[in-house]
C-alpha cells in the first residue's frame, strides 16, 4: 500500500514538473529570439522557479496529504481532490507572488506586469497539474483487471 502511495505522489509531481518545463520551453522558444540552449538552461528554469515554484510546493504538500488520507477511497475521490489541490495551489501562487511584489515594493510601479506574470505562471501550472493528475490517475496508475476464473 505504501509503495502505491509513494509511486502515485512521485508520478503526479514528476509529470507535472516535466509538463510544466515542456510548456514553458515551447512558449519561450517560440516567442523569444534567443537560442534554444538559452531557453532550455536559463529562461525556463528561472521562470518556473520564480513564477510557479510556490504553486509546486503547495501542490506537493496537498497531493501528499490527500494520497495518504484518501488511500482507501475510490479513485474518483482522489482525482477530484488532487484536481482541487491544483486549483488551490494556482490561487495561492498568484496571491503570494503579487503580495510579495506589492509588500516589498520590488515591482517598481510594474504591478500589472508582476500580476500578469504571476497569472501566466499559475495558468501554466494549473493546466500541467490537471493534465498530470488525469494522466497518472486514469492511465498510469490504473489497476490491472482481475483474471477471469474458468469454472
Amino acid at each position: 500500500m505504501a509503495g502505491r502511495i509513494v509511486r502515485e505522489v512521485l508520478l503526479v509531481l514528476g509529470v507535472t514538473l516535466a509538463l510544466a518545463y515542456l510548456v514553458t520551453v515551447l512558449v519561450y522558444a517560440g516567442s523569444a529570439g534567443d537560442d534554444l540552449a538559452h531557453v532550455l538552461l536559463q529562461v525556463a528554469p528561472r521562470f518556473m522557479a520564480g513564477f510557479f515554484g510556490v504553486a509546486f510546493v503547495v501542490f506537493a504538500v496537498l497531493v501528499t496529504v490527500s494520497a495518504l488520507a484518501l488511500r482507501r477511497r475510490a479513485r474518483r475521490v482522489r482525482v477530484w481532490t488532487q484536481l482541487a489541490a491544483a486549483v488551490v495551489a494556482a490561487l495561492v501562487n498568484t496571491l503570494v507572488i503579487t503580495g510579495l511584489a506589492s509588500a516589498t515594493g520590488g515591482s517598481g510601479g510594474m504591478d500589472g506586469l508582476v500580476l500578469t506574470l504571476a497569472l501566466t505562471g499559475s495558468v501554466f501550472f494549473l493546466v500541467t497539474g490537471v493534465v498530470a493528475v488525469l494522466v497518472v490517475q486514469l492511465l498510469i496508475m490504473k489497476r490491472a483487471p482481475e483474471p477471469l476464473e474458468v469454472a
